[in-house]
């Protein structure tokens, strides 16, 4: 299956050639599934670094329960400006609908619902990634990057916590099982299939062990901590 489907991906003179699932599934005319076709993409860089990234999805709501539970705040100095805003706190607001002025312990419950509405007792969708799947995190772009440039870290990842969130996000380790700081949401992420293929960024030093060269190198998009020893011969 690899050679056919390697046949189509890696062919310039292919139309369909280096696209996503749906256009590789068109080449090989049916001949494997979307699912197999999908997995055995999932093991190559140059789909899954640079796999278009989904920037509007839902998040998670912050959700203020009651005064004085949240502030948020810029260090400006209005003084000069005084005379233009005295009438923001006895200004209607959409969001409460109310004047901030107005706001009190003896309404806050009808502040909290005309904020957020009626909360509904939504249940989590069921999680995409499972415990131990391997994933990449997308690599946010500025708006005038290049288009060319991988749109996904090269370093994988663990899924090693699923919160019951929502929508659900993820907690991750890197594969020395040190815990990443954070949560990510599905849109983030991409699951991908370790290839074992992890490309040599530089060369530190070299020795030599029981007759056997061996090269300390730093391996491509991974921090400095993952520097490895690696015989002679991988690491061509």
């Amino acid at each position: 299956m690899h050679q056919d489907l390697a046949a189509f991906y890696e062919n310039p003179k292919v139309p369909n050639s280096f696209g996503g699932v749906e256009a590789l599934h068109r080449s090989v005319k049916g001949k494997y599934s979307k699912k197999d076709v999908k997995h055995w993409l999932s093991q190559k860089d140059a789909y899954t670094l640079h796999k278009p990234v989904r920037h509007k999805f839902q998040r998670n709501r912050v959700l203020v329960s009651d005064i004085d539970r949240q502030f948020q705040a810029d260090l400006v100095d209005m003084q000069s400006l005084a005379e233009f805003n005295k009438g923001y706190n006895h200004s209607y607001h959409r969001s409460i609908k109310m004047e901030p002025v107005s706001v009190s312990r003896h309404n806050r419950k009808q502040v909290l619902k005309n904020l957020y509405g009626g909360l509904r007792n939504e249940k989590p969708k069921a999680p995409r990634f499972k415990i131990g799947d391997v994933v990449r995190i997308n690599k946010q772009k500025l708006h005038f990057e290049k288009g060319y440039e991988q749109n996904w870290r090269r370093e994988l990842f663990i899924v090693f916590e699923i919160v019951q969130r929502i929508p659900i996000v993820y907690r991750l380790k890197d594969l020395q099982g040190e815990e990443i700081k954070g949560t990510y949401y599905e849109a983030e992420l991409q699951k991908v299939v370790d290839s074992g293929f992890y490309p040599v960024e530089n060369v530190i030093k070299q020795r030599k062990r029981r007759g056997i060269t061996e090269y300390f190198v730093k391996i491509l998009g991974y921090p400095l901590k993952n520097l490895i020893f690696c015989p002679a011969q991988s690491s061509r």
